[in-house]
């Protein structure tokens, strides 16, 4: 998996975005056959906080935030995608430009994927969304101007591939998953420098207690739920 970090390096800064749609790749496919076939850690199992049970009314989102940098964000998402066995995940950038590059890095990878963003015609945007809808597209990369109106029943995971600048914009992306009682997980990426910004949308749109820190294990091959100390509410300090 080491050289799966160079090659995300290079796509990162050598690759730039086309100025068309995407042209899709035939099948999802792993980077590698050892990452699509390692059974280390179940698909299940990295979903504790989820309810389950027909008595849950609300939707089974997991929700997962990932501390990471500019150039390990590809690999990340790839990786995810990957390791869970993903059929159909939405992923959100903030500006159209991130869309297509994003779009084009993945397709490069491989994985059967298009894009939505303000420059396509409307003909454009519905013949995407029709092929997403029908299982045609695995990986639909997104503007959240360009994925309003979008209702599909069966996405299996939402990426926040850049961190929301509108806290509603959150709840709508993560909206797009575990719908219809199926199970659903949401990544939210961020940096060093958007900690404070990600406290805050959490805090703000009620999602701090169910969103936990997840990391990649050493091989960067699965994620792992971080272990937290229990916040101390009443900021109790010992002074002997």
């Amino acid at each position: 998996m080491i050289f799966l970090h160079f090659f995300m390096y290079f796509l990162n800064f050598y690759v730039s975005p086309a100025k068309s749609p995407v042209t899709t790749a035939p099948t999802l496919n792993s980077i590698t056959p050892q990452a699509m076939t390692a059974g280390d850690v179940p698909r299940s199992g990295i979903f504790p906080n989820m309810a389950t049970g027909d008595a849950a009314s609300s939707p089974k989102i997991a929700q997962y935030k990932l501390l990471t940098t500019g150039r390990d964000k590809l690999a990340d998402a790839a990786q995810i995608i990957i390791d869970e066995g993903y059929k159909r995940v939405m992923i959100f950038c903030n500006t159209k430009y991130n869309t297509g590059m994003l779009a084009n890095q993945l397709a490069r990878l491989n994985f059967n994927v298009d894009c939505l963003h303000g420059d396509l015609s409307q003909a454009e945007r519905n013949r995407i969304m029709t092929r997403f809808k029908a299982g045609e597209i695995d990986v639909l990369v997104a503007t959240d101007v360009a994925a309003r109106g979008i209702d599909v029943s069966d996405v299996d995971a939402v990426i926040n591939y850049d961190v929301p600048e509108e806290n509603e914009h959150y709840t709508h992306r993560i909206g797009r998953t575990g719908r219809a009682r199926k199970q659903g997980a949401s990544y939210l990426f961020y940096t060093k420098e958007e900690q404070k910004r990600v406290d805050q949308l959490l805090r703000l749109t009620r999602n701090t207690d169910d969103c936990k820190s997840v990391k990649f294990d050493f091989n960067h091959e699965h994620l792992k739920i971080e272990d937290t100390a229990p916040a101390d509410k009443f900021q109790i300090k010992a002074y002997f």
